[in-house]
């Protein structure tokens, strides 16, 4: 984040586009307000929204390690520990930003009811938790080469980019249709209890995703060496 000054700007687009679409809903005559959204509904939007950028880089988390991947061959530890950690970085940016976000939120046009507020940090979370076990396999089987402090033709590689998207459908398809059956059966913290086994299952699936990382690498070792080193 320190060399990469354009990664670290992505950092700041996230508020400022949160206080950008507070600022068009808050008042009298709001232009989101003529169009019929509540901040009921204006939450969990705008969190998926940012979930959308911040998860992305995941799908390509070994970019900017260049010849220095070949150290990770040579390193005591395992791919596991390395990605664990990647991912810890990852999940504590952006669950930071989120929260950094909901205050501006918070802030400019107050929370949504409390069901709905506990649900949509539970959408959150499984969200992202959800994507890393692919995110990690992408990372290893599709990984294209960025250089730092460059700007064009930097993005990920055509599978990693389209798999992303998929999945991301996939989990926003689930997140949605979960967060309207509160509102379709009358019960308001259905989807919070939804979520929370969703969370058990993903967690469980990460977990599992784990212990086959390192074959993995080993399998995809020239594919990494070639990509990363030229």
């Amino acid at each position: 984040m320190i060399r990469n000054g354009f990664t670290s700007l992505s950092l700041v687009l996230p508020p400022f586009m949160v206080g950008f679409f507070t600022l068009q809903f808050a008042g009298k005559h709001s232009m989101l307000k003529e169009h019929g959204l509540s901040p009921e509904m204006f939450y969990p939007a705008i969190m998926g929204y940012l979930i959308l950028i911040l998860v992305s880089p995941a799908y390509n988390s070994f970019a900017y390690e260049g010849k220095g991947v070949q150290t990770y061959f040579m390193a005591p530890a395992t791919f596991r520990e390395i990605l664990l950690g990647k991912n810890l970085y990852l999940v504590t940016m952006v669950f930071g930003e989120l929260a950094l976000c909901m205050v501006l939120i918070m802030w400019r046009i107050g929370l949504p009811a409390f069901p709905r507020f506990v649900a949509t940090i539970g959408a959150a979370v499984f969200a992202v938790i959800g994507q890393l076990p692919i995110a990690n396999w992408s990372s290893l089987s599709f990984p294209k080469k960025m250089e730092l402090g460059k700007m064009k033709g930097q993005r990920n590689s055509g599978v990693s980019v389209w798999l992303g998207f998929g999945v991301q459908i996939l989990i926003g398809v689930i997140c949605a249709t979960l967060l309207f059956a509160g509102q379709w059966t009358g019960s308001p913290w259905l989807p919070a209890i939804g979520f929370a086994a969703f969370i058990a299952i993903a967690l469980g699936g990460y977990s599992a995703s784990l212990r086959s990382v390192d074959a993995l690498a080993e399998k995809k070792k020239e594919v990494l060496i070639e990509t990363l080193c030229r």
